[in-house]
């Protein structure tokens, strides 16, 4: 084999160049390129907030309260001490005012007994007067929530009973389940009324 001349030498060193350009140009390039370019700014995370946290709802007025827990229609009946058998009914509602008020609407009506211990034959005036005396009179009343219940007052009277008394103030208390406890008073001009009071249950 004839030894290279010196221009053969030459250009095998030139296509060596060549060939180690090609071989670690990207390499180079990439260097290069991240050198001169500028490092990226990392965006600061945002702050963790604290989770809004949402008021507790208003608490609901008394009479609401009470309106979904005594609304409805309650009725019941007794004998008082002087043989009368008297019912009593009683509704209680929000009325429509802005703020809503409690409001309770009670018809009472006493039957005389008396009259059916009549050992005669029944008359008719028997019979009338037994009637006339039943007829019911009732109340418009504002309510006031309690603990366990409800105490009105009468705002405006509906007639009277035979015997001249008319409810003054009611009241009903929690007793047992669906059941509550009326007490009222009545008032006339003349003598004071007795107390009274009986026992209710949910009607409607």
């Amino acid at each position: 084999m004839k030894p290279l001349t010196e221009k053969q030498k030459k250009y095998l060193w030139i296509a060596a160049g060549v060939l180690a350009a090609i071989h670690f140009a990207p390499g180079i390039l990439m260097r290069a390129r991240l050198a001169f370019t500028h490092p990226a700014v990392l965006a600061k995370p945002s702050p963790v907030r604290p989770a809004l946290q949402q008021a507790p709802p208003a608490p609901l007025a008394p009479e609401i309260v009470a309106a979904a827990r005594y609304g409805g229609v309650w009725m019941g009946d007794t004998i008082t001490p002087d043989m009368n058998r008297c019912s009593l009914k009683l509704e209680i509602r929000l009325s429509d005012d802005k703020p809503a008020k409690l409001k309770g609407y009670a018809s009472k009506s006493c039957v005389p007994l008396q009259g059916l211990t009549h050992r005669g034959p029944i008359t008719n005036g028997i019979v009338q007067n037994m009637i006339d005396q039943s007829a019911p009179a009732s109340v418009i009343m504002t309510g006031t929530p309690q603990e366990n219940g409800i105490s009105f007052t009468v705002d405006q009277a509906i007639g009277t009973e035979i015997n001249g008394c008319s409810l003054n103030t009611l009241s009903i208390t929690d007793f047992g389940q669906g059941q509550v406890a009326a007490q009222w008073q009545e008032t006339k001009q003349e003598s004071p009324c007795p107390p009274g009071k009986m026992m209710l249950r949910k009607r409607g």
